[in-house]
């Protein structure tokens, strides 16, 4: 077998061809897998390498092929003065970008690009002209003539430079006036990069406050009463007007959604403290019914007395062991189980098979069998002799704090009725007396 079968080979394929030790096997497998790998590298760099040789010879082809066509062709030197002839000039990107007079700063501001202005990336000639500058910035930010900020035909254009200052010519070092070109731009000023900007004026005649609000806020009237003082302090104060509501209407809904997002989370938390309330009153009933069953559970005897040795199964707590008293009845092994954990609240003993012990039964036919505990959702009664006498924790009833007898006038013709017998020294041999006619029992109390 070579290295790549005995790497794809199971364990127990190598065991049953002799190797029984599990570390022989792994450092096989080790040995054939690093020689693998080595194996796979080596021929991933012949492969390349084969590849590199094959295209430097494909490139070193195709000069030659070249070379040679250039050399047999009569018009190679005609095509390249040719060619050197009809070169497209070179050029130079700079950035350009747009700047709006201000009459009340008296100088440039620069527009915005969400007002139509920013800066622009283009590809310049380098013998463009200053009015070939102009004419390249208005076909980009007045496309078809028109702008955010106006008509292109209200505007005088100019170019400026990135401090705004306006540029007519070029001052080589003697101090002689050139003109302007980009390539001399670049030469004059020793620069890398050029940041230069189209400066629009407003026209004598044009509407300058319509053109000033149009860039730096929204108009209030296009008549020619809007630019009396009267009515701008009235646009004004109806525009502050405006903007104060809109504030307030969303100061109003955003405290209604801060009061909405209050109230959902008062309302969980409510929900969890009334959810934890419940789970404490809910512990605190399961504690007292186990400290009931506690309190019932007779005292374990000793060793010389009459005992039998009760064993069950618990949910939560495992198998348990206890002694009873011969004599003590299958209760008492329930009110130990159940003082045993809170969990499970009811439950019924079985043996096997699924056989349930009742509370009424003696223990001592149970001596060393195995009782498993059974979940209920309702207590267990403790006898289908009586069902309703029970103990807190087996049938139905509930457990009060005051047990009363009711009593009800339509039941009793007259008071004398519920009279109560003085107590004597021997309890009477009849404790309830049976009326025949109307079918009740009366109770003497002792």
């Amino acid at each position: 077998m070579d290295c790549s079968a005995i790497d794809c080979t199971p364990e127990n394929v190598l065991e049953e061809m002799g190797l029984s030790r599990k570390g022989d096997i792994y450092a096989l497998k080790a040995l054939c897998s690093q020689k693998n790998r080595s194996q796979d590298s080596l021929e991933r760099e012949n492969k390349k390498r084969k590849l590199v040789e094959e295209i430097m010879k494909e490139r070193e082809d195709k000069q030659r092929r070249k070379s040679t066509r250039l050399s047999t062709s009569p018009s190679a030197s005609s095509s390249e003065e040719t060619s050197s002839t009809t070169k497209a000039p070179k050029t130079r990107r700079i950035a350009l970008g747009l700047m709006l007079f201000n009459k009340s700063k008296n100088k440039f501001v620069s527009v915005r690009y969400a007002r139509g202005g920013g800066s622009r990336t283009l590809d310049v000639p380098l013998n463009a002209t200053k009015q070939e500058l102009v004419e390249m910035g208005k076909d980009v930010f007045f496309a078809e003539g028109v702008a955010p900020i106006g008509k292109a035909s209200d505007f005088t254009f100019g170019l400026a430079n990135f401090k705004g200052e306006v540029i007519n010519k070029l001052r080589d070092s003697d101090g002689h006036e050139q003109p302007f070109t980009i390539q001399g731009y670049f030469e004059t000023y020793k620069l890398t990069r050029v940041q230069l900007y189209l400066t629009c004026q407003p026209c004598e005649d044009s509407d300058d406050e319509v053109l000033m609000t149009n860039v730096f806020g929204p108009s209030t009237s296009d008549s020619q009463s809007s630019r009396t003082p009267q009515n701008r302090g009235k646009a004004w104060r109806n525009q502050l007007h405006a903007q104060l509501e809109n504030e307030r209407k969303l100061w109003r809904n955003l405290k209604k959604e801060q009061d909405e997002e209050f109230q959902k989370c008062l309302e969980q938390d409510r929900k969890k403290q009334a959810a934890l309330e419940g789970e404490i009153e809910e512990l605190s009933k399961l504690e007292e019914l186990r400290s009931i069953k506690a309190s019932r559970v007779p005292a374990e005897p000793e060793s010389g007395s009459p005992r039998v040795l009760m064993v069950a199964q618990h949910p939560l707590q495992g198998r348990v062991t206890r002694f009873f008293a011969a004599a003590e009845k299958m209760v008492a092994v329930y009110d130990w189980l159940g003082s045993l954990d809170l969990h499970p609240e009811h439950f019924s003993l079985q043996v096997h098979p699924a056989t349930t012990v009742s509370p009424e039964e003696g223990i001592f036919g149970y001596e060393g069998v195995v009782m498993y505990m059974r979940a209920l959702d309702e207590p267990l009664l403790m006898g289908a002799s009586s069902p309703e006498v029970s103990f807190i924790g087996f049938g139905t009833s509930t457990c009060t704090s005051h047990d009363e007898i009711p009593t009800h006038d339509e039941d009793c013709e007259s008071l004398a009725l519920l009279a109560i017998d003085p107590v004597t020294a021997t309890p009477p041999h009849q404790l309830m007396e049976l009326d025949e006619e109307r079918y009740l029992y009366y109770i003497y109390f002792i």
